[in-house]
């Protein structure tokens, strides 16, 4: 017999198997029984937040946007409460789902979020830092989707220049921004 602290753990390494073989309805099996044993015996932890967030870039990715945006507001509601409060791992949260948000043409709430994040993380971890540089970039793709052209060359200029500073000329993060 295995603890609850176990079963949830088995069913997400499972998920994460399944996601490994592209088997999709697998891999949402097994996090629906991840987070099912974890809302009986952990709701509103870190792991509990992390799981969901983890589940929630597993349907970015296989864009299933409406899911992944419900996912990303459980676990922003979980990430609220807990001791650290909006922390980077909470900026890296509001950050994705208003990725989500842009993908789903909800451009305002894209922008309030992605701005926020990018706030929180040159607080905590300064403007020379990788994850203050994806907020800008991720700000960069929302104006170029909304026609905002200017606003978007801002902000990818001030990626470019981040990534050189960062990784140098030859890395990919820096051609990739380039590009």
């Amino acid at each position: 017999t295995h603890s609850s602290a176990q079963l949830w753990k088995e069913y997400f390494d499972a998920a994460t198997m399944q996601i490994r073989v592209r088997n999709v309805d697998s891999a949402v099996f097994y996090f629906d029984k991840a987070l099912l044993e974890l809302k009986n015996h952990s709701a509103g932890s870190g792991i509990h937040a992390d799981v969901l967030c983890n589940y929630a870039d597993f349907c970015y990715k296989i864009q299933e946007f409406s899911k992944a945006e419900k996912l990303l507001q459980e676990a922003i509601t979980i990430q609220e409460k807990l001791p650290a409060g909006k922390d980077t791992l909470y900026a890296a949260t509001i950050n994705y789902l208003g990725s989500v948000y842009r993908q789903q043409g909800k451009y305002k709430d894209s922008e309030r979020l992605t701005k926020e994040a990018k706030q929180i993380r040159e607080t905590l971890l300064g403007k020379k830092n990788p994850l203050y540089a994806s907020s800008c970039f991720n700000l960069g793709l929302l104006y170029r989707q909304m026609g905002q052209l200017q606003n978007s060359e801002t902000y990818y200029l001030e990626t470019i220049e981040l990534y050189l500073a960062l990784y140098g000329r030859e890395s990919a993060n820096y051609a990739y921004a380039c590009n």
